[in-house]
């Protein structure tokens, strides 16, 4: 008995197998069928869109070609003609409009009076009256001194003491009144010893003593003024320039005493000092 169900299996396991394989061949062979159908309805399907695309390129050539042979041919003779009715057209639309300008000054015209004005009397201008005219034989120049007026005048300068101008450059060169001394300095003498004067002063920085300003103290080289500014004694005159040399009002330092001087004069300082005293006020 166990035998006889275990061959029945097996039977009924290979009849499956068979209707299976059977349906995959069927759906395989389908699905073949329809592959061949889409690509013989696309194919169809694209021949005939081709030609008709090529029936209406064909027909729309022929009808440019028959547009182009039916078109009428311009002679130069009409195109002639054509040109001259154009301009003997504006001719006339622009003789009217001359016309209709013309029409239309006349009648302005005729509504308004024109008064013409000479040109001349506008540019003429009125003669001056005869109290404004200058005086005959009365000249603008100023009349020199007579001689009679020089000696008076010298006369009048006669009693008062000649001042005396002494020349520096021409070694003492001594002149009576101002008018002498004037004289002198124009000459070329006077001239040549004032160049020479100043030349002579002039001294090269060479030849200048090495010099030390705070201490008021002169150096034969440069190796002696800076052992000096290393000593106590130029450092205290130093802090002692600082000191005197800075304003504590507007709160500035100088180079010297001379120069803070200068600034306590100014208006920098002076307006600074007016708003220091108003506050101590307060």
């Amino acid at each position: 008995m166990g035998g006889r169900a275990e061959g029945g299996d097996l039977e009924m396991s290979k009849e499956k197998k068979r209707k299976r394989s059977w349906s995959r061949d069927a759906t395989e062979k389908k699905k073949k069928k329809r592959s061949k159908h889409k690509k013989g309805g696309l194919d169809g399907h694209t021949g005939v869109e081709g030609a008709v695309d090529k029936e209406t390129a064909t027909r729309q050539v022929e009808e440019i070609k028959r547009k182009e042979v039916e078109k009428p041919k311009l002679s130069i003779s009409k195109l002639e003609e054509d040109i001259a009715r154009l301009e003997a057209e504006l001719e006339a639309g622009s003789s009217s409009e001359d016309d209709d300008e013309e029409s239309e000054e006349i009648s302005k015209d005729a509504g308004s009076k024109v008064v013409k004005m000479a040109e001349e009397s506008l540019e003429r201008i009125p003669a001056l009256p005869v109290h404004l005219l200058p005086a005959q034989g009365i000249s603008r120049r100023v009349k020199d001194e007579t001689k009679a007026e020089r000696k008076e005048k010298a006369a009048k300068d006669a009693g008062k003491p000649e001042q005396v101008f002494i020349c520096e450059p021409c070694r003492g060169f001594r002149c009576f009144g101002k008018t002498e001394y004037i004289k002198h300095k124009r000459t070329m003498l006077h001239r040549q010893n004032a160049v020479l004067y100043a030349g002579a002063a002039y001294e090269p920085a060479r030849n200048r003593a090495l010099y030390c300003r705070v201490c008021n103290a002169d150096f034969s080289s440069a190796e002696s003024l800076f052992d000096h500014r290393k000593t106590d004694e130029h450092k205290e005159n130093v802090q002692k320039e600082r000191r005197a040399s800075y304003c504590h009002v507007c709160r500035k330092q100088f180079t010297s005493a001379s120069q803070l001087a200068e600034h306590v004069k100014g208006k920098v300082h002076l307006e600074a000092l007016a708003g220091k005293r108003s506050q101590w006020k307060r």
